[in-house]
């Protein structure tokens, strides 16, 4: 699968992570909703470990799809709410969750 890291590039992670990224991914999108900030900086943080670990860095020219866009590392909840607010982010789930 590709994972488009916002302001990072894309990154090549095995298939085996799928699940693993959704779980994340449904945590980040109830952090969102909620206004958690501490479970968003966790799940984050354990969705970029991942990535970090597992994954391989596609050259910078490669223009293939994403199945997935995540924030950068370090994003915060209320730059997430903002980046969702001018549709520089989609979360599936947070419809009407920015702020």
């Amino acid at each position: 699968m590709i994972i488009r890291v916002m302001g990072h590039g894309q990154i090549e992670l095995a298939d085996d992570f799928a699940a693993d990224l959704t779980d994340i991914d449904n945590t980040l999108i109830q952090a969102v909703n909620a206004d958690d900030a501490k479970r968003f900086t966790t799940a984050l943080e354990r969705l970029h470990e991942i990535i970090g670990q597992h994954g391989k860095a596609l050259p910078s020219g490669y223009l293939g799809a994403s199945g997935m866009i995540v924030p950068e590392p370090g994003t915060t909840l209320d730059e997430a709410h903002r980046m969702l607010a001018h549709g520089d982010l989609s979360l599936s789930g947070t419809e009407g969750a920015s702020r």
